[in-house]
């Protein structure tokens, strides 16, 4: 295989547009790789999301979307288990999802679509509590 780097500025707030190199990574590979965020380190996010899949799964199911667990509020947001049923879902792996962290507003009034799907995606991270504070501080 062959890895290709390029920096790409990305500007806070401007969301409407998305780099045709990013895109392309993204169909060709599934993935980017973010570098040089002040204050990120790569290798300690790995080794977090390394001790989050390593957790039981009944730990990580009380954070599951609310399709995998009523109880759970987030529809998009917390863990995601890998599917038996990949012809019906096309779930081949275990995911977790977050996003950044706001504060959406408590309810939310209009008819523009765009705008219901935003809110909606603006649900509170979620993360298990394990008794480990190091871990469950993140």
């Amino acid at each position: 295989k062959q890895w290709y780097q390029r920096r790409v500025a990305i500007t806070a707030g401007d969301n409407s547009y998305i780099d045709p190199f990013l895109l392309q990574s993204m169909k060709k590979y599934g993935y980017f790789y973010v570098v040089d965020v002040p204050e990120y380190s790569a290798s300690l996010e790995q080794d977090i999301m390394k001790q989050f899949y390593d957790l039981d799964e009944d730990v990580k199911d009380e954070i599951a979307i609310r399709r995998h667990n009523p109880a759970n509020k987030n529809a998009y947001r917390g863990y995601c288990p890998g599917l038996d049923d990949v012809e019906n879902t096309l779930q081949y792996k275990n995911l977790y999802n977050i996003g950044p962290h706001e504060t959406r507003a408590a309810s939310f009034e209009s008819d523009d679509i765009l705008e219901k799907l935003r809110y909606d995606c603006q649900e509170p991270n979620v993360w298990p509590e394990t008794g480990n504070c190091t871990f469950d501080k993140v």
